[in-house]
């Protein structure tokens, strides 16, 4: 997953940035909420009819101005729902509600790469979360990888004791280059005059080397690695690696969640859906461009979870510093935002750290989530101000419940699937699945999907649909159903063997056939004078009859088959004697 061209030890520039970016300064907006003051005269019920038509609550209201603070729907732009009402004729004044800080401001180091060639941590906004922490030291980030050189001036005053899962062995050497470079992007030492500045200044790596020179890594290995960093200590864990489904890993990465630990991987590098599915155990990272849009070169799909920029500078293995690009990079990016939010609430969950991450991130792309960025970039400075409880976390799912088709029912063609879903936020999506694997989905509401039941075989499937809110909350709700689009006409064929035309009847008969369906034939009947004497359900359907209630002389023997359908099929006539 490694793209990279040497910057070698070149001259350093010596201009210097004279501001950052305006987003790191601009005035924030409080999200789901806003301010509005009505026209002197409007009653309380137009206030509230207003109020629903932009799925507003009042939660409060500022006594002596009679302003009231409304909340709305999180993935709402207050912005634009405060233009629609001035011109509603009935209001006042409406705006957004902001937030202020202390008197402090965005925080730039001095290190002379970030200065001049760092721009990809400005684009997620990282000064804008130094100012509240630039790290904890107890927070621990494992790097599993090809190890990590600890000697270079931006990773020696960082990197703890740690373990090779290949030898087993306390040797952490670099073998390759890329573990230590994933490193330095992540927590290398910052604002201190030196190299490059990282997401998590202050905090720890622990390097776990599981790959081998090449960068191929077995699951057992990285499996063992996730092991070892749950087990001593490391909240955070790196898989710069594109990781699949597996129990093995997933075991390791379900106990690391369970101590409250986090792990991050790459999407990958191909520029193409890999079809993996969504994996709940790990948080998925695809890369951006300079734009903060989806970058071609990354992977997409229903894993991925968040994106990083694509592209970075990093310290390297001899001490030097160079450019590199791939989701390998963007990775450790979240996982240093992750490290920061842990830094100033060590309390979250895993899943609370993941959702803080996903409902903070900057969504530039298609609105809600998206297979290409996932829930948007990630935001450190939003990331950081969520998890010290100035923005609010969403953790509800959506309630769900598919309304049609019923369990049990039957279906054929194409079949409308109908749902009632709801959620206080909102739902913004609904994915639909046939005995797991995903048909279709449908991005606003009423969520009616139309499922094309002939790619479906017939017989009993499980219908699974999955409803997401504009914070990434998902709910859930399955039935199973019985597909039956074939319709069989054709009748099977059957021809006697035995007993033979003009043979003469034994005491105890054996009427043997031969038959054929193009499905199956279920059972068979022997008529002798057209009385029913006797009949099998079973292959190859030898049917046993005594002949000692029939009269002396000829009769007319004749056999029936019938598929499951009902279809039936009669052979032809044999004449025997009594």
């Amino acid at each position: 997953m490694l793209t990279t061209h040497k910057a070698g030890r070149l001259c350093l520039l010596t201009a210097t940035i004279a501001a950052l970016t305006a987003s790191a300064f601009a005035q924030e907006i409080a999200p789901g909420r806003l301010l509005v003051k009505f026209k002197s005269g409007v009653s309380n019920a137009r206030a509230a009819e207003i109020q629903a038509s932009i799925s507003g609550r009042e939660i409060k209201r500022i006594d002596g101005i009679d302003v009231r603070v409304l909340k709305i729907p999180e993935a709402a732009d207050p912005r634009a729902i405060a233009a629609r009402l001035k011109q509603s004729g009935d209001v006042a004044f409406a705006e957004p509600d902001h937030i202020a800080h202390g008197a402090q401001s965005a925080t730039t180091p001095n290190d002379p790469w970030f200065l001049n060639w760092q721009p990809q941590l400005r684009q997620i906004n990282c000064p804008a979360a130094w100012q509240y922490t630039t790290g904890n030291l107890n927070v621990v980030i494992a790097i599993i990888d090809t190890g990590v050189n600890g000697s270079i001036p931006d990773l020696s005053p960082k990197v703890m004791p740690g373990w090779n899962v290949i030898n087993n062995s306390s040797d952490t050497s670099d073998v390759n280059g890329h573990g230590t470079k994933v490193a330095a992007v992540a927590a290398a030492a910052s604002n201190n005059g030196v190299g490059v500045a990282s997401v998590a200044w202050n905090c720890k790596v622990m390097p776990i080397r599981a790959a081998d020179a090449n960068m191929d890594a077995y699951y057992s290995d990285l499996a063992n690695g996730v092991m070892y960093a749950a087990d001593h200590g490391a909240r955070i864990v790196n898989l710069s690696f594109l990781v699949s489904r597996d129990s093995t890993l997933e075991s390791a990465l379900s106990h690391l969640m369970a101590g409250g630990g986090i792990a991050f991987c790459g999407a990958g590098n191909y520029g193409s859906d890999t079809g993996e599915p969504q994996n709940p155990y790990i948080v998925t990272v695809s890369g951006t461009g300079a734009d903060s849009q989806w970058s071609p070169n990354s992977n997409y799909g229903q894993n991925v979870d968040i994106a990083a920029p694509y592209t970075d500078y990093t310290a390297d293995m001899e001490g030097g510093y160079t450019a590199v690009g791939g989701t390998s990079f963007s990775t450790p990016m979240v996982a240093g935002a992750a490290a920061l939010v842990v830094s100033v609430n060590p309390g979250l969950t895993s899943t609370q750290i993941e959702k803080i991450l996903e409902q903070s991130a900057t969504d530039e792309g298609l609105a809600g989530w998206d297979p290409y960025t996932g829930w948007g970039q990630v935001n450190v400075g939003k990331a950081v101000q969520m998890a010290l409880g100035t923005t609010p976390v969403d953790s509800t799912p959506p309630t769900v419940s598919i309304t049609s088709p019923s369990t049990n029912a039957q279906v054929s063609g194409i079949t409308g699937v109908y749902l009632s879903a709801y959620d206080a936020n909102g739902v913004d999506s609904a994915y639909y699945f046939v005995d797991g694997v995903q048909i279709g989905q449908v991005l606003a509401a009423p969520f009616t999907y139309s499922w094309d039941t002939t790619k479906t075989s017939d017989g009993t499937h499980t219908l699974t649909v999955f409803a997401r809110d504009p914070s990434g909350n998902t709910g859930q709700t399955s039935v199973s159903v019985t597909v039956r689009n074939f319709i069989d006409t054709i009748a099977p064929t059957i021809t006697i063997t035995s007993p033979t035309a003009g043979s003469r009847l034994s005491k105890t008969v054996n009427t043997t056939v031969v038959t054929s369906d193009n499905v199956g034939v279920v059972r068979t009947a022997t008529y002798l004078d057209g009385l029913l004497v006797a009949s099998s359900t079973t292959a190859p359907f030898t049917m046993q009859w005594s002949d000692r209630t029939v009269a002396s002389g000829l009769h007319t023997l004749q056999c029936k088959a019938y598929d499951a359908a009902g279809n039936c099929g009669v052979s032809a006539s044999v004449s025997v004697r009594k």
